[in-house]
């Protein structure tokens, strides 16, 4: 997979095709196949006959908005990355190729966009939830860093908290609690409920009483 930055052109070694779907039309699978192009991507069109993806076995990327195509199955077998089109925008205003997994159409994959740290929870449960994090798309960090998007803590005095204030970081603080409730009803809730006070997300009651 080209998923880290390579020493050419931006896209280079990125052998892709592209799923038609109503929420990608013509114009912008035209855009995004030429900033592909342009920056040394190789496009792999549809077969004619069928719209079944060509040459599956030297494509890198399948750029989709669903997962509803004939040959997904497939696709995930063979580690192809499939990619929602932000993918592109996101890698070009990087000058990087970003990570795959923030950008998977699958919305099985609801922790994509969630970058998580711990700050003083018990071993076991920090274990726990970087686990699910990471099953369902997300990303763990060791390291407060501004890619991180959730703190996970039971105690606004940790280090990494009182960064978080003092450097006004844009990340949300959450009780282990909040990935239980996620992981329970299959999907990622508000992390801060209504009635909720504060910058405090999922709070911890003297916050939010």
């Amino acid at each position: 997979m080209a998923d880290e930055e390579s020493p050419g052109a931006l896209f280079e070694g990125v052998v892709f095709t592209i799923i038609p779907s109503d929420d990608l039309d013509e114009d912008e699978k035209t855009e995004f196949t030429a900033a592909l192009e342009g920056n040394g991507g190789r496009y792999v069109p549809l077969r004619a006959s069928d719209q079944q993806i060509d040459e599956l076995d030297n494509i890198t990327h399948v750029i989709s908005t669903t997962i509803d195509f004939p040959q997904y199955s497939l696709t995930v077998e063979r580690s192809i990355s499939i990619v929602k089109p932000s993918w592109v925008a996101q890698s070009a205003r990087k000058g990087k190729q970003v990570s795959a997994r923030q950008h998977s159409p699958d919305p099985s994959q609801y922790f994509h966009d969630v970058v998580v740290t711990c700050a003083d929870i018990p071993e076991g449960d920090a274990e726990a939830i970087t686990a699910g994090v990471m099953a369902l798309g997300g990303q763990f960090s060791h390291p407060l860093t501004k890619l991180v998007t959730h703190v996970v803590t039971v105690s606004l005095e940790h280090p990494k908290c009182i960064a978080i204030k003092e450097k006004g970081h844009k990340c949300k603080v959450v009780l282990p609690h909040w990935f239980d409730d996620c992981f329970r009803l299959g999907k990622k809730i508000n992390e801060k409920p209504s009635g909720a006070k504060k910058w405090i997300s999922y709070a911890w009651e003297e916050e939010v009483s």
